[in-house]
């Protein structure tokens, strides 16, 4: 999928892919070079969980129309609505910045305007957009540095020459590419598949960066049977490794990286709707097993740690339309739903209280 049509298609995507996962206890997996190893649940699990939550909503009775980006504590409560100065079209997608205070968004103006990240207030003031000069196509940005100064994004344009990470300040200079993408967006008669670098996550340190690289289908519709590789590099550029190969991790609408606060585990989901964890030196692979009981999820995407690494909160999929938020423990125990949420939630990002 194109970086634009991410949020739009996610309605369409979810009613088409989500089978039933049986990620309930004794549901099988499909085979992997799964591990043993699975980080154990902090005993008793920390409640109520701290930090707060900022979210896509959209109404499930209106064909997952979207509804707006909203925030909530993580602890409960009323959520309340980023409501930004600007008409926008389409989710925002929206990453909390280290120290809890600010947001990081990606907008664009209808009908096709390119997207640019911008960074605004959790209230929806102070709206700022960031945008380099010189790029045609569009900048979808996906991380913060931990000084606040300089964002992760990947260019998605018809030139597929500069298809790739970069990083940029905030205040839109010094933009610097990390990757060099070799695979690109690709047109079928029957449908499109924007492949190439995206989705970057920075580890806690901030000397690492993951992302996914996607390799477009060769059918009709290479979106079809698109792949996608969970991909480590140094913040320069430097080191390129892959730490889960082609088809092991999500590439279609939903599709997150979480770095674990402790720098030990990346959270991902995989193209067949479970969520897994893996260690960024590739080790330890595993798939915690979630037991649903009688919640209605046919599958989770779009994982995010919390600020204390005591919970991940998952998309879900709940008969073929966006579901409700869950927060779980790391070992797939204590499956809790998020209060306030309502069906047709997504793109989660989990961030810290703010600091004073």
């Amino acid at each position: 999928m194109t970086n634009r049509s991410l949020t739009l298609a996610l309605a369409v995507l979810l009613g088409v892919a989500f089978a039933a996962c049986q990620q309930s206890a004794g549901g099988s997996a499909s085979p992997g070079p799964w591990a043993s190893e699975v980080p154990q649940a902090i005993t008793p699990v920390a409640l109520p969980p701290v930090g707060q939550l900022v979210f896509d909503r959209y109404d499930s009775s209106q064909n997952d129309r979207w509804l707006g980006t909203f925030v909530i504590s993580a602890a409960g409560g009323g959520a309340h609505s980023v409501a930004l100065s600007v008409k926008v079209d389409g989710g925002l997608s929206a990453v909390w910045s280290r120290d809890g205070r600010r947001l990081l968004v990606n907008v664009w103006t209808p009908p096709s305007g390119p997207a640019r990240p911008a960074i605004v207030n959790p209230d929806g003031t102070g709206l700022r957009v960031v945008d380099p000069t010189g790029i045609v196509g569009d900048l979808v940005c996906s991380a913060w540095s931990p000084d606040g100064l300089t964002l992760l994004c990947s260019i998605s344009s018809p030139n597929p020459a500069i298809d790739g990470i970069y990083s940029v300040r905030t205040d839109g200079s010094q933009l610097t590419r990390l990757t060099v993408s070799p695979y690109h967006d690709t047109v079928g008669t029957g449908g499109e598949c924007g492949g190439g670098d995206a989705r970057a996550v920075l580890s806690p340190d901030g000397k690492q960066f993951g992302f996914i690289r996607q390799k477009c289908g060769t059918g009709s519709d290479p979106g079809a049977d698109e792949t996608g590789a969970i991909e480590i590099a140094n913040i320069d550029g430097t080191g390129l490794r892959e730490v889960v190969p082609l088809g092991g991790v999500r590439t279609h609408p939903g599709s997150a990286l979480s770095w674990s606060p402790d720098g030990t585990w990346i959270a991902f989901g995989t193209q067949d709707h479970y969520l897994s964890l893996v260690h960024p030196d590739g080790t330890g692979l595993v798939r915690p097993n979630i037991d649903v009981g009688s919640a209605p999820v046919d599958g989770v995407f779009g994982p995010s740690w919390s600020p204390d690494g005591k919970w991940l909160v998952i998309g879900t999929g709940t008969h073929g339309v966006v579901g409700s938020l869950y927060m779980v423990a790391p070992d797939g125990s204590h499956l809790t739903q998020v209060s306030g949420d309502t069906t047709g939630a997504a793109f989660a990002n989990w961030g810290p209280a703010p600091s004073s």
